[in-house]
């Protein structure tokens, strides 16, 4: 099955963290936290949270506007310095794009989990239509596709994606999975999503026929299908 919404993704990763949160003392380490977390939570649910980014702005715009930070670390993810094996969830979400050195930070997040606990990673697919046109555009181009066609105004700003993107070779499907067995860890939900074409008027009618064409063109080994992947891991028993 493959998601056509954000909302329908974000439903069915709620449904896999909230026997979490129905934990006397549930922590969540949140990597990559930016501005804001993605979830409404019931009043009820009051987690630990700890929030790590580089991006001081984003980190600073995050404890000045939602307040709901219980610790702030402004550092790499490979920098980070936090209890191993506390954290009931790990959630980073469209960050391992951005990252020089992926395998070293799931690697970190192996180390931070609970032996009962769940880490959710979000990321492009890197092999899709989405990936493969990111990935060969320079920076400029990804701000100008976020305020001239997703009318996002601020973005490029300080503290405000998009961010530099890296794609390393280990977000491959194929890469990261045998990743995941390197360092424990297993497979217990995955999403696959494509709301790369979710634009507004003409410019979904001009992805689509671009989607098709490049899909086309490589015989069908750039994906045009599935944009992104959300992975919910365990560590294996």
């Amino acid at each position: 099955m493959i998601f056509r919404s954000r909302h329908a993704e974000f439903e069915a990763i709620k449904r896999e963290m909230a026997p979490m949160f129905e934990r006397e003392s549930c922590r969540i380490i949140e990597a990559g936290c930016g501005r804001k977390w993605e979830y409404k939570l019931p009043d009820d649910v009051t987690p630990y949270i700890i929030g790590i980014d580089i991006d001081e702005a984003a980190i600073q715009l995050r404890a000045a506007s939602e307040n709901d930070l219980d610790e702030m670390h402004c550092c790499d993810l490979l920098d980070a310095k936090v209890p191993c094996a506390t954290a009931d969830i790990v959630y980073c979400s469209f960050v391992f794009e951005h990252l020089a050195d992926p395998p070293n930070v799931l690697k970190k997040f192996a180390d931070w989990v609970a032996d009962d606990g769940i880490i959710v990673l979000r990321f492009p697919n890197i092999e899709s239509v989405f990936g493969w046109t990111t990935r060969i555009s320079p920076h400029w181009v990804h701000v100008l596709y976020h305020r001239l066609v997703k009318g996002y105004k601020e973005a490029g700003k300080n503290g405000h994606p998009p961010y530099p993107t890296v794609y390393h070779e280990s977000l491959k499907c194929e890469n990261f999975h045998e990743l995941l067995r390197a360092n424990g860890l297993e497979i217990k939900a995955l999403y696959k999503v494509n709301t790369a074409d979710k634009l507004p008027g003409l410019w979904k009618s001009i992805y689509v026929a671009y989607a098709h064409l490049v899909s086309l063109l490589s015989f069908g080994k750039i994906d045009r299908k599935v944009s992104s992947f959300a992975y919910v891991l365990k560590k294996t028993d």
